[in-house]
């Protein structure tokens, strides 16, 4: 059975369109103009870092023809459309797969158990049963596990994971560019200096 139109055709009125889009060429002018080449490279790091460098030309006559063209659907977390004989539909997993906005690593391989701080103890059981939904996850979260556990030598039942690494590792060249050499010998370095703070008494 066929969808019916939301906007049937007699009823089709002229407009313009607007969406994110359509702001992001004026958007990134301003914010180029208005940071210095440092603040931007860090910009270029955050979520929406990836958006700055775009140069998108928003055609609004073509989005509002695509628009006139949707039908009724079900589901009220998708848009459905009729263009030119064929259904097809805008999930929200097209959004993310066209914009790049995945869910957080910690959302990823936490889901919804550890909405707060995540003990190391906790960290090495639960990596050991995760189920990775892809090789570049599986990394990621290797990588985090290894840091805290390996390298670092945290307090397993003391220290929380450092969320900062679950948001460093998304970018995988940022991580693997950081100054592991000087991170890891402070690390050691206040370690040993604190490996009898507050055991000589109890001798």
């Amino acid at each position: 059975m066929a969808r019916q139109f939301k906007i049937p055709p007699h009823d089709r009125f002229l407009g313009q369109a607007t969406s994110i889009s359509f702001h992001i060429g004026t958007t990134n002018k301003i914010v180029k103009e208005k940071l210095t080449p440092t603040k931007l490279a860090l910009f270029r790091k955050m979520v929406f870092g990836r958006f700055v460098d775009m140069d998108i030309i928003f055609n609004s006559p073509l989005v509002h023809y695509i628009l006139l063209r949707e039908v009724e659907d079900d589901r009220k977390d998708a848009m459905t459309f009729n263009l030119n004989g064929m259904v097809v539909t805008f999930t929200k997993e097209d959004f993310l797969l066209v914009t790049g906005l995945w869910r957080s690593l910690h959302s990823r391989c936490f889901k919804n158990d550890f909405v707060g701080d995540i003990h190391i103890d906790t960290l090495e059981t639960v990596y050991k049963e995760m189920e990775f939904e892809n090789d570049m996850d599986a990394m990621k979260m290797t990588l985090v596990y290894y840091t805290e556990l390996g390298m670092m030598g945290r307090e397993k039942t003391k220290a929380n994971v450092d969320k900062t690494l679950l948001i460093d590792v998304e970018d995988l060249d940022y991580f693997n560019s950081l100054d592991w050499r000087n991170v890891l010998w402070e690390r050691k370095l206040l370690g040993l200096q604190r490996g009898f703070s507050g055991k000589a008494k109890n001798y």
